[in-house]
């Protein structure tokens, strides 16, 4: 349906070629036409800034924005603040041994209802491929152009990528963010306590751990 709706749309030779990508956005005709204004201000903006851009990334980065839209927001959010693709942490994660899988499905806050997502891991699997991209400057377009909601989950996926990466004090602001948004947040209370503790702040770290315990958070 949306095939045959892209056939009648009056929309440039450039954008047309991208319709078997843009057409995974689904059959609902607004959100289509909201989809194809969004990619042509993206492609006009990366044209004049005279960006080094691959269209059909930028098509299918599309379609994830209004098909998958949080999963859009932490794959911009995450890799803006920390440089770490999460279509490659999926992919890496789908092809590890159960007992991998599941520590990073237990670690990860959304990874496990992205992974279960059949028609998502189909798209992203399909050309081109995200996991082997450089983002940068698909996430300035991406910023320059959309207000990304904020949610604790991006924040806590944010500071989880900061803390693989050794950055505790970044990951520890990132985790009081999401505990800001959400205090409930007895998953984002214990991480941030394990990072509190490599970092030495022995107190600090105790007080985190009741917190998550006291929310009923397993294990702390």
């Amino acid at each position: 349906i949306a095939e045959e709706f892209f056939k009648q749309l009056d929309i440039s030779d450039e954008i047309r070629k991208y319709t078997p990508i843009l057409a995974e956005v689904g059959d609902n005709p607004r959100r289509i036409k909201r989809l194809l204004n969004s990619f042509e201000v993206k492609r006009i903006l990366a044209e004049k800034r005279e960006l080094d851009i691959e269209e059909s990334i930028m098509a299918k980065l599309a379609v994830i924005e209004f098909r998958w839209h949080d999963y859009y927001t932490d794959l911009i959010g995450i890799y803006s603040e920390t440089g770490t693709n999460l279509a490659k942490i999926l992919k890496e994660t789908s092809e590890s041994g159960e007992a991998e899988r599941e520590k990073k499905l237990k670690e990860w806050g959304n990874l496990r209802k992205y992974l279960e997502d059949k028609r998502l891991m189909v798209f992203l699997e399909q050309e081109p491929p995200l996991w082997d991209v450089n983002l940068d400057l698909y996430v300035y377009l991406a910023r320059s152009t959309t207000e990304l909601k904020e949610s604790a989950v991006n924040y806590f996926n944010i500071a989880y990528s900061f803390g693989e990466k050794g950055d505790y004090e970044k990951a520890i602001e990132n985790y009081d963010k999401a505990i800001e948004l959400n205090p409930n947040y007895e998953e984002a209370w214990y991480s941030k306590g394990v990072d509190l503790e490599k970092l030495g702040r022995k107190d600090e770290a105790k007080l985190c751990f009741q917190k998550a315990k006291e929310l009923g958070y397993e294990g702390s």
